[in-house]
């Protein structure tokens, strides 16, 4: 990047992208429309949340080897360490010991699922191919694809699972605030994570020269996440809603 204004359009570019893209094949794909109506079965959601712990619990635990493997980032900007090492610490140490997948399984003994239904799940052949793309750029990604891909984060918590926890909270699921923390959790926390990630972003590309690698490059790395969070939504509507 050429200049700070432009580093910045750039990012901001970027997120309204991954925003609109999120907006268009999640919120108006049928397993939200039907959630947000209150006409989405019981039996749909449970196998969202069969199928999504994993994903939490996968990319928790590959964002927390960014700080191995960016080792000579974080030393030498020591905010960046912050970024990550604070990032790091909040996932798995809030609210609490083990941090937020903790509070979805509450949710999941909400819906009717036992721990064991969660970890014992095995993945729709599309959704395991999913999270293992995302768990792939972590670990071979360039810093500059990373900080891309990190730009997902608002939208998912802070806009889709914000409107998770509104229809959950409604009849005829009617779920309690202390079942629904994981949501509420991600719709107030990503939002400030989406600050935070444009901020890293935004400084690393005035910090650093660019580095793509050919055939990945930071929009395509953060559009086919994008892409692969809406479809996550799909293939369980597909497995698990009503059939005609």
């Amino acid at each position: 990047m050429q200049s700070v204004v432009s580093s910045q359009q750039y990012v901001l570019d970027l997120e309204q992208k991954v925003d609109a893209h999120i907006r268009e094949r999640v919120l108006e794909g049928q397993f939200m429309r039907e959630l947000m109506a209150g006409t989405l079965p019981l039996e749909t959601f449970r196998g969202w949340s069969r199928h999504w712990y994993t994903y939490a619990l996968e990319i928790n635990t590959a964002i927390s080897c960014l700080y191995h493997r960016f080792g000579w980032l974080w030393r030498k900007y020591p905010d960046f360490e912050d970024f990550i090492s604070e990032r790091v610490s909040e996932e798995a140490g809030e609210p609490g010991p083990g941090g937020h997948i903790r509070t979805f399984e509450t949710l999941a003994a909400a819906v009717g699922l036992t721990r064991d239904d969660l970890t014992t799940q095995q993945l729709l052949p599309g959704l395991r191919a999913g999270i293992d793309y995302y768990v792939r750029v972590i670990f071979e990604g360039t810093p500059h694809e990373i900080g891309a891909v990190l730009l997902n984060e608002k939208a998912h918590g802070a806009i889709v699972f914000g409107e998770i926890y509104q229809a959950l909270k409604k009849p005829p699921y009617s779920l309690s605030e202390e079942q629904l923390l994981y949501f509420s959790l991600h719709s107030v926390a990503d939002m400030d994570h989406g600050t935070e990630n444009r901020n890293f972003f935004i400084k690393l590309l005035e910090r650093e020269p660019v580095q793509e690698r050919p055939g990945w490059g930071m929009e395509y790395t953060t559009m086919t996440w994008a892409e692969i969070f809406g479809r996550f939504f799909d293939e369980v509507y597909a497995e698990y809603g009503p059939r005609g």
